[in-house]
């Protein structure tokens, strides 16, 4: 009896098995998301746990509650992508108002959804004038390629959008690629020979989505 009292005793006083504090698990993606996940997504919490309503900034957040992994962050509210907020812009790392509006101008009533194809490809002229498809809808980061025929005879400009994109502008040369990666939301464009900025004729646009 005496010895197994002893036995009992020893026992209590030796190291306890378990898993290593400073294991590699975390640092190879087997962290807990709601420890790490923020962190290691480039969040500014710092690891700490991701709560979208505890009133801090933690995890992906870009500002208190927002953002991230979170809802969108309202107007002025802290971003690092369009993503991270609900207008579809982000300027100067805030959230801001698009500059403009579609609406009329644009007069698509269906898109084809090209955010899972492998090639992303509006043509022109498509027949009489005009582009195919006119009307595509890419996810934001996507890129569209404007090819088959002759910028100088098919002037293209853009007509509308959250932002002024440059590259919508050609005059030259038979193709062009876009990135749209700067803001969500509805891009107009036309041929300025044989379209219109209210949509008529030669003309389409680019729906940018999440």
């Amino acid at each position: 009896m005496r010895f197994l009292v002893c036995f009992v005793a020893l026992a209590s006083c030796l190291p306890q098995v378990g898993p290593p504090i400073d294991s590699d698990a975390g640092a190879m993606g087997g962290g807990s998301a709601s420890t790490d996940g923020g962190a290691m997504a480039g969040g500014s919490g710092g690891g700490a746990p991701q709560t979208c309503s505890d009133t801090m900034q933690n995890g992906t957040e870009t500002d208190v509650d927002c953002g991230g992994a979170c809802a969108p962050c309202s107007l002025n509210g802290r971003c690092v992508t369009s993503l991270d907020c609900g207008s579809g812009l982000c300027v100067g790392s805030r959230c801001a108002a698009p500059q403009a509006v579609c609406g009329t101008a644009v007069r698509c009533t269906s898109w084809t959804d090209l955010t899972d194809a492998a090639t992303k490809v509006v043509r022109f002229p498509g027949g009489n004038d005009r582009y195919t498809p006119a009307c595509v809808r890419v996810r934001f980061g996507q890129s569209v390629t404007f090819q088959g025929g002759d910028f100088g005879s098919h002037p293209m400009t853009q007509a509308c959008g959250p932002i002024t994109v440059p590259a919508f502008e050609q005059s030259s040369g038979s193709a062009v690629s876009i990135t749209f990666d700067k803001a969500l939301g509805v891009f107009g464009y036309y041929c300025t020979r044989h379209g219109s900025p209210n949509g008529s004729g030669m003309a389409g646009a680019i729906e940018v989505v999440r």
